[in-house]
C-alpha cells in the first residue's frame, strides 16, 4: 500500500485536477493551442456556429469545410489570374498554382471521407499534403524573377493555416 503525505498530497491532487482540467478544456483551445497562429484558428473556427457546441471529431469535419470553402475560392481567383496574365512566366506560374489547388481540393474531399469513416491517420496526411501544396505554390511564385501576387500569397498562407489544423485535429483524435 502507497501512502502519501499531507504536502506530497495536496501536490499531486493539484496536478491530478490540472490533468483534468485541461482534458475538459474548450475543443478550439485543445486544438488552436497547438498551431503556428492559435489566433487565426480561433476566428476561424468560430466563424462557423458549429464550433460552439463540436466536439474533436466535428472540430475536424469543421477545419475540412472551412478550407474547402477558402480552397474553392482561391482556384476561382488564380482563373482569374491566369485569365488577366499578360507575361509567360506569370501565366505558367498560376497554371502551376491552379494544379496545386487542385490538389488541395482533392486533399480535402478525401480527408471528409476519411473523417467520417473515423481514418483519422489519413486526414493527419491529407492535412500535411494541402500544406505541402500551398507551399510548393509560394516557392513557385518566388522564383526569380518572383510573380508579384499578394492576394495568392495571402491565400497560400491560409491553405496552410487550415491545413495545420486539419493535421493538429486529427492528431488529437488519434490519441
Amino acid at each position: 500500500m502507497v501512502f502519501i503525505s499531507g504536502s506530497n498530497f495536496h501536490l499531486f491532487f493539484l496536478v491530478f485536477l490540472l490533468n483534468v482540467i485541461s482534458l475538459g478544456a474548450d475543443p478550439i483551445t485543445g486544438v488552436c493551442s497547438f498551431t503556428q497562429d492559435p489566433t487565426f484558428c480561433t476566428k476561424a473556427f468560430q466563424s462557423d456556429p458549429r464550433s460552439r457546441t463540436a466536439d474533436f471529431a466535428e472540430l475536424e469535419i469543421i477545419a475540412i469545410d472551412l478550407g474547402t470553402k477558402s480552397a474553392k475560392n482561391t482556384s476561382a481567383e488564380i482563373r482569374s489570374l491566369i485569365s488577366g496574365a499578360k507575361d509567360f512566366r506569370s501565366k505558367s506560374s498560376y497554371t502551376q498554382c491552379g494544379s496545386f489547388y487542385e490538389g488541395i481540393i482533392d486533399s480535402l474531399s478525401q480527408a471528409k471521407n476519411n473523417s467520417k469513416a473515423g481514418n483519422h491517420v489519413d486526414v493527419n496526411l491529407q492535412g500535411k499534403s494541402i500544406i505541402n501544396y500551398a507551399v510548393e505554390c509560394d516557392e513557385l511564385l518566388n522564383e526569380p524573377p518572383p510573380v508579384q501576387s499578394p492576394v495568392l500569397s495571402q491565400d497560400n498562407l491560409f491553405a496552410r493555416r487550415y491545413g495545420e489544423m486539419i493535421a493538429v485535429v486529427s492528431k488529437r483524435l488519434l490519441h
